[in-house]
């Protein structure tokens, strides 16, 4: 079942407005551990660094799993922030939130269980390929884990 879930941190919008040069949309996932705590931390730690501004979120999405299906639901949501940072900066910052987060490096398979997933969704107008990274993220307009999330933040927060 597939449910919107509204908390002080999904949605909310960062008073911080600095226009910085990089405009960045993550997609973030969560289904083992305290979810809800999860994205509240990860929300603190971006609002309270000065190198990411114009931070807003979407309400919380909660669906279940695909791929493998015998676990818990996911918590979605979309974080939008503009930042000074690269693309590659951004990537490492990515890795080491989710390890700081309690995601292990490797999973066990893949669609494993995870505390903290965080995808690149679009980074200002980039489009790029490789082997590690394609941006746009390549399912991006698939995944309603995605696309209701960042549909809901542009309406509750003007940008449509």
């Amino acid at each position: 079942m597939q449910t919107l879930v509204y908390s002080p941190f999904y949605p909310r919008k960062c008073k911080r407005a600095w226009r910085l040069k990089n405009s960045v949309v993550w997609g973030i996932g969560s289904n083992e551990g305290a979810s809800g705590a999860i994205f509240e931390r990860l929300w603190r730690w971006l609002a309270n660094n000065r190198m990411f501004s114009a931070l807003c979120s979407s309400p919380l999405y909660i669906n279940p799993p695909f791929g493998y299906t015998e676990q818990n639901d996911f918590y979605n949501a979309t974080l939008v922030f503009t930042t000074r940072w690269s693309l590659n900066q951004l990537l490492g910052l990515l890795f080491y939130l989710e390890r700081r987060f309690g995601r292990a490096r490797q999973r066990a398979f893949k669609n494993a269980p995870r505390t903290l997933d965080i995808d690149m969704i679009f980074y200002n107008r980039v489009v790029y390929k490789q082997a590690h990274l394609s941006l746009p993220h390549p399912k991006w307009a698939k995944r309603p884990s995605v696309t209701l999330p960042l549909f809901l933040q542009a309406l509750a927060w003007g940008q449509m």
